[in-house]
């Protein structure tokens, strides 16, 4: 039998390492308002999803030099939740999708847990590898059993977990 736990460590990201992380938060919101816009506008009658979407995110990564320096796979996921979203939607299980806010807090998630490794530096805490950012330093008591899976990384309240 699997067990799945999330593990919630503070991060102590440098200054540099907090603008970027920042600006992957800012451009994950518009990802996410401008896919559930066309979604709106266009879904029904252009049959967009997922996958359409995704072909005119690498067009829009190439003209666009803010985005194209986040990471793609923090990208790719936005719009996998958002088709995750509209699937809970439309099987009832949750409401529309709503239009995200800059003054809420900041959220995305690596998918790929083995591009971020991890060290343990002190009893308390560490330094986790996060892609095109390096090494973040953080603080957390436990010790992370098996393998990490994604990583997801949000601000709140100005503190990064």
């Amino acid at each position: 039998m699997k067990i799945q736990k999330a593990h919630v460590v503070r991060l102590y990201p440098s200054l540099t390492q907090e603008e970027f992380l920042c600006q992957i938060g800012g451009a994950t919101r518009f990802l996410w308002n401008l896919a559930l816009e066309q979604r709106q506008t266009w879904g029904q009658r252009h049959g967009l999803n997922r996958f359409s979407q995704s072909k005119e995110l690498t067009q829009l990564r190439s003209e666009v030099d803010w985005l194209k320096a986040c990471p793609s796979q923090v990208l790719q996921q936005v719009l996998s939740d958002l088709e995750k979203a509209f699937r809970n939607f439309f099987a009832r299980r949750a409401g529309f999708p709503k239009f995200r806010k800059k003054s809420r807090g900041d959220s995305f998630r690596f998918p790929d847990g083995k591009s971020a490794p991890y060290e343990r530096l002190t009893r308390n805490g560490g330094r986790l590898k996060l892609p095109k950012l390096g090494w973040v330093r953080f603080r957390g008591w436990r010790s992370i059993p098996g393998v990490i899976r994604n990583v997801t990384v949000r601000c709140d309240a100005g503190q990064w977990y």
